[in-house]
């Protein structure tokens, strides 16, 4: 390793032993990782929490699978909350399978922070808080990129006030969803 690849890799550690000082670390999902999809079972460790969340962004159907950026629609998701001592092992995991490179920041998903709210009671959204997620990098598109719309109905209740909207969400109506490792695309 030579001494650049020695830096990179001490930043990321000293990057996640900071995450110990904390009481939880959130990992938002909104594709194949939630709990009832064809990834929702490889998580490494059992989760203190999880609850349905949303978050801003733009959803994009990417074959058999979603990505995530930045933008302005309500999407749904999950929050996973995991005890920091757990994060390092999960990370592990996810940034394989999300094929993200932590020495090099880079792959087919970034792994950032972004806020999150989480559904308390079904219809009430709780206060911002952090969570790391998987976001898919440049503002480029590929022919076979769907850009999933806000379509469900949801209703939430946010300081005492009704708000009725649509949200993202994946899978919709159009979307594949695969049942087995070997149906996804690659």
């Amino acid at each position: 390793m030579n001494g650049e690849q020695e830096h990179d890799c001490e930043f990321l550690m000293s990057e996640i032993s900071g995450l110990s000082e904390l009481s939880s670390v959130g990992i938002f999902v909104y594709g194949t990782l939630k709990k009832n999809q064809l990834r929702g079972s490889v998580w490494p460790k059992t989760p203190i929490a999880m609850d349905n969340a949303v978050t801003f962004g733009e959803l994009w159907d990417l074959g058999s699978y979603p990505g995530l950026r930045t933008g302005s629609d309500r999407v749904l998701g999950e929050l996973w909350t995991f005890h920091p001592n757990d994060i390092e092992e999960t990370f592990g995991v996810l940034d394989q399978i999300e094929g993200y490179d932590a020495l090099e920041d880079r792959g087919l998903y970034l792994r950032r922070q972004i806020q999150v709210r989480r559904v308390v009671d079904q219809d009430h959204l709780g206060e911002i808080q952090n969570a790391f997620t998987y976001l898919i990098p440049g503002g480029g598109q590929t022919p076979r990129m769907r850009r999933i719309k806000p379509w469900k109905e949801v209703r939430w209740i946010v300081e005492g006030v009704q708000i009725d909207e649509l949200a993202a969400c994946w899978p919709d109506h159009e979307s594949f969803v695969p049942q087995d490792p070997s149906e996804e695309d690659v």
